[in-house]
């Protein structure tokens, strides 16, 4: 048995363990976002301040890229784990190895790429800003408050992304210069998002070239780091060093992150471009409207990833590409209904009018 000091360790680590799930690609996109949709453009208070109706766009561009930046990151450079390195280094020849301790999420048959300190300051840092933002839009009784409010808002960012990082590396999953660089990329793909305007629509015809280039890159990354192979490096070091066999993690679909992430960019282009977006007038929602929508919004994540989650998976050739482009469609759909279909079927159902679609005709001008 361990020391009472050790016991009070891995339960430390396993609480802080949990703060990565609010990190994740699975709450970013089907709890944070559709919420975020529903928030966005709306009234705050009756002064008129709203919230920034581009707050949703960024984040979800920012965890898209994020993601997608990570994956091909991961394959091409393929670094160690602690774990491995320390068993597998000639360094520890001739002294005692490190006494690393194991849990379930270290034994990954992947290469390390701390993906949640990544979203965590990306995503982040977006939130952050547009709250802000609405803080000193709103008037305050005077300037100190408004300020250590804002204050407050900087620090629980930053006591969040801290977490989430020691997380990360007390959990021994990645090195620490492995999570300063995630956090360092995640940050600036954060703050390109919040200088970024996504007023701007681009044709289906670019939208699916970029991103099948894109798939195309992860897919390649892939490929050279071996995550196809039956039974590649990553997987062998799992079998021979992971302590226990229930722990070990061998993903069976290795493309599934980079179908269904493409799907969710390629949705998050097209609701964008739906006329159901262009036309909700969310300035004259009401907040039951609001709280309507929210609700609506994560059901309607949440039940369409269950569906496509409960389509049978199979491995099988060429099955398991029907299952791919089944994992491809379930993202297209989440992002365009709470993006674009919910809020527009709130407005339409409150009887709300909607926006009009105004088209400037340049005429050539006369001789």
């Amino acid at each position: 048995m361990g020391s009472p000091r050790e016991g009070w360790l891995v339960n430390y680590a396993y609480k802080l363990h949990q703060t990565t799930h609010y990190a994740s690609p699975g709450f970013l996109l089907t709890i944070a976002c559709p919420i975020l949709f529903a928030l966005q453009g709306a009234v705050v208070n009756k002064s008129g301040v709203t919230v920034d109706s581009g707050v949703a766009h960024a984040v979800l561009w920012t965890v898209l890229v994020g993601i997608r930046f990570n994956i091909i990151k991961q394959w091409s450079l393929g670094e160690d784990r602690p774990f491995w390195w320390v068993s597998e280094s000639p360094h520890f020849t001739w002294q005692r190895i490190p006494d690393l301790r194991q849990f379930p999420v270290t034994c990954l048959t992947s290469p390390a790429a701390p993906l949640f300190s990544l979203l965590a300051a990306g995503a982040g840092i977006v939130i952050v800003n547009a709250a802000v933002k609405l803080i000193k839009s709103i008037e305050f009784k005077n300037a100190r408050q408004r300020r250590w409010i804002v204050i407050g808002t900087w620090l629980s960012f930053g006591v969040f992304v801290g977490s989430v990082a020691e997380a990360e590396m007390l959990f021994s999953t990645n090195f620490p210069h492995q999570v300063a660089i995630s956090l360092a990329i995640g940050l600036s793909i954060g703050y390109v998002a919040t200088r970024r305007s996504f007023s701007g629509v681009a044709s289906i015809k670019k939208i699916l070239l970029v991103n099948l280039v894109i798939m195309a890159l992860c897919y390649l990354a892939m490929w050279r780091g071996e995550a196809i192979a039956t039974f590649n490096d990553y997987q062998k070091l799992v079998f021979k060093w992971c302590q226990r066999r229930e722990w070990m993690q061998i993903d069976p679909s290795p493309l599934l992150d980079s179908f269904l992430y493409t799907g969710y960019a390629i949705g998050a282009e097209l609701l964008r471009k739906s006329s159901y977006y262009k036309r909700v007038n969310k300035p004259k929602f009401t907040y039951k409207m609001i709280i309507s929508l929210v609700i609506l919004n994560l059901g309607a994540a949440l039940a369409i990833a269950l569906i496509f989650d409960a389509i049978p998976k199979t491995l099988k050739q060429p099955h398991v590409y029907a299952w791919y482009a089944a994992q491809l469609v379930g993202g297209i759909l989440i992002p365009y209904s709470y993006g674009a279909v919910v809020p527009y079927f709130v407005q339409k159902v409150s009887g709300v009018p909607p926006l009009k679609i105004v088209r400037c005709l340049f005429l050539r001008p006369p001789d």
